[in-house]
């Protein structure tokens, strides 16, 4: 199945920020942090989405520009990239324009950001750094609110989810820190500037979380022995699959589908309800281990140590390879034709097949069933594609 249409790497990351330690992106924006505490906001121009579009059309919190000198200094740094073809093509001649515009020391100890997070509704970004998870406004990097200290990770639901009601609810699940505990805030931007965090329910679980998603009202842990689903509703939960505590748990969140690493295989589980007992989904084989992947449907890419290989979630085959090594970090709940990752010094960008040319060729390969489903989701999801040319 069609896959990457082309790849360009964006931005290289100078030796005296450091090495990127964390990373999200909105449309066309990305965020990074490194283990220096530095955060930094870049532009891609030349990348042109829908998804781009609207994101000038979302709602702006915090007008008055609270940042540091560091942070009204607009950098004047940009990378200018060309498209690398992975098969011949017109567009591969399109020039992307990557532009530093924001950067600012979130950690006056310099310790590294662990983790940052972009609202998919609102001008907000949720940062973990020095055990702290804080909210910020992401267009001037004021600072909010400190949601909570001593996190170990944190995961925000999909605000796009919500109905019309809860426009502006976010549902943040912390982890705590060397601990077992699981906290749930509730943060509703519909409140404007005076919004902030509420904790709405405290769990127990058998192990401290190191790997943590959610969709819905149901969260994904992995813990040092087992994965488990658990619902933020009443707090039971199920056990999915064992780890054995050899490797670090890894989790990614797909369309309605979590994702999770065990040794060299990928395996996934429903969380569109919470399960009777251990009943798995999909089972994807690897040839190496991964060091991090994430799903933009109907794909999943698996990053390890030396490339990236694109797997169909129609027949779990291998569409693709690209010469991505080392990518540790990529943004989970991104939509569009974009997928962005990134090693410890490079940030790079696949730019996918249209969805039209991804339901031909299902369709050419007599994949007709497939190509249904996948015109179906993706209207449920509100693909850019689907509103012609």
């Amino acid at each position: 199945m069609l896959a990457v249409r082309c790849l360009v790497r964006l931005y290289e990351v100078p030796p005296e920020y450091g090495q990127i330690s964390a990373l999200d992106t909105y449309g066309s924006t990305i965020f990074a942090g490194t283990n220096r505490g530095l955060l930094l906001k870049l532009t891609v121009e030349g990348a042109l989405s829908s998804v781009a579009a609207r994101q000038a059309r979302q709602p702006h919190y915090g007008s008055s520009d609270n940042a540091t000198s560091n942070g009204r200094a607009y950098a004047s740094a940009s990378f200018n990239g060309a498209y690398t073809p992975l098969s011949a093509s017109p567009e591969a001649c399109e020039k992307i324009n990557t532009t530093l515009v924001r950067f600012t020391l979130l950690s006056t100890l310099k310790m590294k950001i662990d983790r940052v997070q972009h609202s998919r509704t609102h001008t907000l970004l949720f940062v973990l750094y020095e055990h702290r998870l804080v909210v910020l406004n992401s267009v001037t990097f004021s600072c909010l609110q400190t949601i909570a200290e001593h996190v170990g990770t944190f995961f925000v639901s999909d605000s796009r989810q919500n109905s019309s009601q809860r426009a502006g609810l976010h549902v943040i699940c912390a982890s705590e820190l060397n601990g077992k505990g699981l906290s749930v805030f509730e943060f509703d931007a519909s409140q404007g500037e005076g919004a902030r965090a509420i904790l709405a329910q405290e769990l127990v679980l058998p192990e401290p979380v190191h790997a943590l998603v959610s969709y819905g009202s149901i969260a994904c842990v992995g813990m040092r022995r087992e994965y488990s689903l658990i619902s933020l509703s009443d707090g039971s939960s199920c056990g999915v699959l064992p780890l054995g505590g050899g490797k670090q748990p890894l989790l990614a969140i797909g369309d309605g589908e979590v994702f999770m690493r065990y040794n060299c295989s990928i395996f996934s589980v429903s969380m569109r309800s919470m399960p009777s007992g251990r009943v798995l989904g999909r089972t994807i084989q690897l040839k190496d281990e991964p060091l991090s992947f994430v799903v933009r449907h109907p794909f999943i890419f698996v990053f390890t140590e030396h490339y990236c290989d694109v797997f169909s979630l129609y027949d779990n085959d291998v569409s693709g390879r690209l010469m991505l090594p080392g990518c540790l970090f990529t943004s989970q709940l991104g939509r569009g034709d974009f997928i962005y990752a990134a090693s410890k010094t490079k940030i790079w960008m696949a730019s996918l097949h249209s969805l039209r040319q991804q339901l031909a060729n299902l369709v050419e390969h007599f994949k007709v069933e497939e190509a249904f489903h996948l015109l179906g989701s993706q209207r449920a999801n509100g693909h850019p594609g689907l509103a012609g040319d």
